[in-house]
């Protein structure tokens, strides 16, 4: 009879959270469709501690399967029809999915995020995308990005929430500060916060924690004022 390697079933009880810091890293880094999922993969690999090596190679092999499988860079072009929306053009991408700027039906202008693939195929990354979904319903604040729809077809998974401003978040904004492409001030910044932290409070007061406060998750509406957005963690 064989039984299981007891090194092996410690550094899986053991190592999850330090494999899924790895996997989410390469998520980040394949955000950028320059890079390559493979080498990105195999960088992650060699950074990993020796126990942790094997099982962070299988993880993202079979991710990389599976997204294969189900890609859908395909199917989204400037000028498609997805649900009842016109995908517009790409506002940005991360660990998570790529955020598209859509018009509905009605003319209104939306922002689109599609769930990448292998993402939503985790039992945890499916966890979270339903659970940002109710969070914002549960609570509506003008100091938060509510999701106003959701759509499931043909392999893609979007939420749809309003376009806030352009999509410039804050840390796009302090990005460009630092590379002197915009002026910063941080009396601005922190008046232009209030009506996020003011949301933020609406959530402690309804019994949800964000969790995920970061400048990539504050976005820039067209009245000067920053909203949070991304409650996947909540």
């Amino acid at each position: 009879m064989d039984f299981p390697n007891t090194e092996q079933k410690l550094t899986k009880q053991h190592g999850g959270d330090e494999i899924g810091k790895f996997v989410s890293l390469w998520w980040e880094q394949i955000g950028d469709d320059s890079l390559d999922p493979e080498e990105e993969a195999e960088k992650m690999v060699a950074m990993a501690p020796a126990l942790l090596k094997p099982l962070l190679r299988t993880e993202l092999a079979e991710l990389m399967q599976f997204a294969q499988s189900m890609v859908h860079r395909g199917q989204l072009n400037e000028g498609a029809r997805v649900g009842g929306y016109t995908l517009v053009h790409v506002i940005g991408s991360g660990a998570t999915g790529t955020v598209w700027e859509a018009t509905a039906d009605d003319e209104s202008s939306v922002a689109l995020k599609f769930v990448h693939p292998s993402y939503i195929a985790s039992p945890e990354g499916a966890r979270r995308i339903m659970n940002e979904a109710e969070c914002a319903a549960e609570v509506e604040h003008p100091g938060l990005v509510p999701i106003l729809d959701q759509l499931h077809q043909e392999n893609l998974c979007a939420l749809v929430s309003p376009l806030i401003g352009n999509g410039t978040t804050l840390a796009q904004h302090l990005s460009d500060a630092r590379e002197g492409a915009s002026e910063y001030s941080s009396n601005t910044v922190l008046l232009s916060l209030l009506r996020a932290i003011e949301g933020t409070a609406a959530l402690h007061e309804a019994g949800i924690c964000h969790l995920d406060i970061k400048p990539a998750n504050l976005v820039l509406g067209t009245d000067g004022h920053y909203v949070l957005t991304d409650m996947g963690l909540a």
